[in-house]
């Protein structure tokens, strides 16, 4: 997944472009599905995937990690709460399958004996402060479980480069989410049939 800070920021900056009446509303949204499955320790059902274990091959446990269809098929993205959810669902399903670059992935995959996280939270840590200053990222929020993740994100963990990508690829990331349209990605899934993770890119294009 992305994290919360990269989340937040897309939340932002999506909602400078489109209509959100509750931004409070929003960001929760765009967090939730990270922040309910830390609370109940199920990820791939908050994210609508499919379970993985050490034995799936980084490709399917990339491709796997969340279904929009299977999100769609039981909610709407009518409200501001849902419309964050679903963004967050499309920034991870971006995120695994477009942005990071396989080859290098596996290569830092390979040199952690197949620990997927400490590819993926090394960066993450190394990248916290620059997002929160590059995009203003504001933890600030009516909803408490918002407010309460600025005290373990809202700085940076550690003082190195990222092994995935550079901090303007994660900038050109950020801003080519934040102007998806939502409503049309969202028309486009629910009349596909059978189509996976990999192949539901082409919506986003």
């Amino acid at each position: 997944m992305a994290n919360i800070t990269v989340h937040i920021a897309v939340a932002q900056e999506w909602a400078k472009r489109h209509k959100v009446q509750d931004l409070d509303d929003f960001i929760w949204g765009a967090v939730a599905p990270d922040v309910l499955s830390w609370e109940k320790n199920n990820s791939y059902i908050t994210h609508y995937g499919d379970k993985v274990d050490e034995n799936t091959p980084l490709k399917d446990n990339l491709g796997n990690k969340t279904h929009l269809e299977r999100y769609l098929a039981c909610n709407t993205i009518n409200t501001d709460y849902d419309k964050g959810y679903f963004l967050h669902l499309v920034t991870d399903l971006l995120y695994y399958n477009d942005f990071i670059n396989f080859d290098v992935l596996q290569k830092y995959y390979n040199e952690h004996n197949g620990k997927i996280k400490e590819c993926f939270y090394h960066d993450y840590d190394c990248t916290l402060e620059f997002v929160t200053k590059t995009f203003g990222v504001n933890y600030k929020n009516k909803h408490p479980q918002v407010a309460a993740l600025e005290e373990k994100y809202g700085k940076c963990a550690i003082k190195d480069a990222p092994w995935l990508y550079t901090e303007q690829q994660l900038v050109d990331f950020i801003t080519r989410v934040a102007e998806l349209d939502l409503d049309a990605i969202a028309q486009k899934i629910m009349k596909s049939e059978n189509i996976n993770s990999r192949e539901m890119q082409r919506f986003f294009r």
